[in-house]
């Protein structure tokens, strides 16, 4: 919702306003290690550093949630 207006010529009014309401903003857990991939990093940093226990070869089950909006 906005508004905006001349009040002189040279001087201009704007006006605006935004709201919003969310609910259910993460997925659920989604699998990011599929069709036999393995997740070995996280940037830089190895999965074993990540998750401790995770093998050094990478982890074939990895689950993290995805943003929505």
């Amino acid at each position: 919702m906005g508004y905006k207006g001349k009040v002189t010529p040279k001087f201009f009014v704007d006006a605006n306003a935004y709201y919003n309401r969310s609910k259910d903003f993460l997925s659920p857990a989604v699998n990011i290690a599929t069709t036999g991939r393995k997740v070995v990093k996280r940037g830089d940093t190895p999965m074993s550093e990540v998750i401790p226990g995770t093998p050094e070869a990478g982890a074939a089950f990895l689950l993290t949630y995805v943003n929505f909006g």
